[in-house]
């Protein structure tokens, strides 16, 4: 009887087992259900299901101030000044392709032998672009199978490797784009501590690490080391490759960055920033401005509100930004349909011929470019 009893439990201690794996496993991979999980899980209503009042209350178009007074053409020169400033002021950018990738073949033998696996690539190179001696941004060109004449640029700024990105590459390669993939500096492959001279303490130390992600500022060149090889990179894709149009896809910390290029650079058709540029009265915890998005030269030139309205003047230009609603890591909610309308308002006052909108996806509850994301973006860059 007692061995009967044991084997029951024991059964039965398997199937609970069973069980639990099961839901676990549910909530990890299929995108409904860990929707649920998520919002049930939420730490309160704010998380995911309401806005603060006290942001409802704000006006957004109190952060604007571009005006017929002062106009996005006089400003976007004065930025652009700064960054010829510093690309001019020390070591000439280089572009020099990679083949081998010999000081960063740990990272590169494996990306490479992934890309060989992609659907839609016929060839592909990595670029290596020197901004000083001892300071590389490592870039990727994926060219399609078929191509059709158009160019992507994707510029990464999340934690983990820009190949969880893969469904979206293969969808632009199939569609026929050559696609160009940067990683912000202080991911992947490229730097995070830059050697910042004059900065050591009174014990005779002449230099020392500033952060390129959190002290920007600290570093004499730095908009030059996060725009220059972006800028760069349009050219090649126009005047080399032959691209008849180029539009730009920025995610998480990327994102910030593709506005900026967007803002400045008239070479760019449509720009889509994924999970990464609330305007600074909105960022809650993790959303913490960073990078690019924090950097004092620029942004006592504009606020975040004041790109977003750049972002949308050029003819014809579409400015999406797209938040995941029950995203896990930051940029949730739906925050982004505050400022919509002050953004829309300003581009029509200042004479602006572009459409800005804001797309909430409800399909997941990840830090991710989703499915629907992806046709969205197919969408908007046909």
């Amino acid at each position: 009887m007692k061995l009967k009893v044991n084997q029951t439990l024991l059964f039965l201690v398997l199937m609970i087992l069973m069980i639990a794996g099961t839901a676990i496993g549910l909530t990890r991979e299929v995108d409904a259900i860990r929707v649920l999980y998520k919002r049930y899980k939420a730490q309160d209503i704010y998380q995911f299901e309401e806005i603060r009042p006290e942001h409802k209350q704000i006006d957004p178009a109190g952060f604007i101030s571009l005006s017929e007074g002062r106009r996005p053409r006089i400003v976007r020169e004065s930025i652009l000044r700064l960054l010829k400033e510093q690309a001019g002021n020390g070591y000439k950018l280089v572009r020099e392709i990679d083949l081998v990738g010999a000081s960063k073949a740990r990272l590169w033998f494996p990306i490479r032998d992934e890309f060989s696996q992609w659907d839609g690539v016929k060839s592909f190179t990595r670029f290596r672009y020197v901004l000083e001696p001892e300071v590389h941004s490592y870039v990727y060109h994926l060219v399609p199978e078929k191509p059709v004449g158009k160019g992507v640029v994707y510029h990464h700024g999340f934690g983990e490797p820009f190949t969880i990105a893969r469904p979206l590459f293969e969808a632009l390669l199939l569609a026929g784009y050559d696609v160009m993939i940067y990683n912000h500096f202080g991911f992947g492959e490229n730097y995070l501590l830059m050697e910042v001279p004059g900065c050591g303490d009174s014990g005779g130390e002449t230099t020392c690490g500033r952060n390129m992600i959190s002290e920007m500022e600290d570093i004499p060149r730095a908009l030059h080391y996060q725009l220059s090889p972006i800028f760069d990179g349009l050219d090649y894709l126009e005047y080399e490759v032959g691209v008849k149009t180029i539009d730009i896809v920025g995610f998480s910390a990327g994102a910030p960055t593709a506005t900026v290029v967007a803002a400045l650079s008239d070479k760019v058709r449509n720009v889509v920033a994924v999970a990464g540029v609330y305007p600074d009265y909105l960022r809650e915890g993790q959303e913490v401005a960073m990078g690019i998005a924090a950097y004092p030269p620029l942004r006592d030139k504009l606020s975040m509100m004041d790109l977003f309205v750049m972002t949308a003047i050029p003819k014809g230009r579409q400015s999406v930004q797209l938040f995941n609603r029950f995203d896990r890591c930051c940029f949730r909610n739906r925050k982004g349909l505050l400022y919509v309308e002050s953004v829309r308002k300003a581009v029509e006052r200042i004479g602006g011929q572009g459409q800005f909108d804001v797309i909430i996806d409800e399909s997941h509850a990840d830090h991710k470019i989703s499915i629907s994301a992806i046709n969205t973006i197919l969408d908007l860059v046909q």
